[in-house]
């Protein structure tokens, strides 16, 4: 089975080379331009996965990924919230799954993703941070880093270990800073890769560490900051 990895046109070279290094089928995001321009290109903001073989994409971009991932065997399926540019719409698909839970804004959530997760008995825990994917690097299952208190509550909650940090220093041009969750993809299960490396932030440490006792292995950008580029949408196809 081949791998197949949806992301920003963004994205730094050399975490493109490292991803294909891994086997990797590189697929670019395509444009959004009624959203704000530093996330037009966010995957996490035009399409959600709800497992490794099913993408739920806008209406604006769904023909498109259709075309191109229906042939390796992944099943696109057209999203009903086309975003307007403006919150909660542009916050539709961007869902943290870690496991069998899922944060997101319990309003603003397309329905599509919410019957896509109840069909495989994924529990949705809404929470206030609409832009939850952004917000959540999922360390494994059981474990996530996180910058926002709100999910790290519900996180908590769901038995799961949480490592809160700040964003400062976080990479998003045109903005204050970005996202932890939108530096972070899983290649696959266990394996994630960073643009960037955590080891130039105060949190380094912990987060290594996390890694370290959930078993999850961590490929960086080493030397550079961490950048959001808009998160990764990782597929299995044929």
């Amino acid at each position: 089975m081949s791998r197949y990895v949806i992301l920003s046109p963004c994205c730094p070279q050399p975490v493109l080379d490292l991803l294909e290094e891994q086997g990797c089928h590189i697929i670019v995001t395509k444009q959004q331009k009624n959203m704000p321009l530093a996330e037009q290109y966010h995957a996490d903001l035009q399409a959600f996965a709800p497992d490794e073989h099913t993408l739920v994409a806008a209406p604006g971009v769904w023909e498109e990924y259709r075309w191109e991932l229906e042939p390796v065997g992944i099943r696109v399926l057209r999203g009903r919230t086309d975003s307007n540019g403006h919150y909660p719409a542009t916050a539709a698909y961007n869902i943290a799954r870690v496991g069998s839970t899922a944060f997101g804004l319990g309003a603003g959530v397309d329905p599509v993703v919410l019957e896509e997760l109840e069909k495989r008995r994924v529990s949705f825990c809404p929470v206030r941070q609409g832009y939850a994917a952004c917000s959540v690097a999922a360390v494994s299952d059981r474990a996530v880093i996180t910058s926002d208190r709100g999910i790290t509550a519900a996180a908590k909650r769901a038995g799961m270990e949480c490592l809160l940090v700040s964003p400062e220093g976080i990479l998003l041009p045109g903005c204050e800073h970005g996202l932890i969750g939108g530096c972070f993809g899983e290649i696959r299960p266990g394996l994630l890769i960073a643009a960037g490396d955590v080891s130039l932030y105060p949190w380094g440490k912990e987060a290594l560490a996390l890694f370290a006792r959930h078993g999850a292995r961590l490929i960086q950008h080493r030397g550079h900051e961490l950048f959001d580029f808009g998160g990764m949408l990782s597929l299995e196809g044929k």
